[in-house]
């Protein structure tokens, strides 16, 4: 009976260092959804339904996302210092960023 995880050291450290990092940058998108929420609630119950748009959030993902793509090996180093680890999580982060 195996206990644990049959992928490997990199790759499971790799999904533990791109979910700390996923977490840290989704409190961006969720301080931004948070205080619309009610707002939305109250317009669709009073049949007024009207259409938001944040250019602020918008914005914040663009950046989320360039950053993520492009240059996420500098911000994986925060979370491990292992080359192989980053090279595996650059490249996890990307599909992943790239679903949202």
């Amino acid at each position: 009976m195996l206990i644990g995880s049959s992928i490997g050291v990199v790759a499971s450290i790799c999904i533990g260092v791109s979910e700390k990092f996923v977490g840290f940058i989704m409190l961006i998108p969720m301080s931004f959804f948070q205080p619309i929420s009610p707002f939305v609630t109250q317009n669709y119950s009073s049949k007024n339904i009207i259409e938001l748009k944040s250019p602020s959030s918008l914005f914040c993902r663009v950046i989320i996302f360039y950053i993520a793509f492009f240059h996420g090996n500098l911000l994986y180093r925060i979370f491990s210092k292992d080359e192989a680890v980053i090279l595996v999580t650059c490249d996890y982060i990307k599909a992943y960023v790239v679903s949202c």
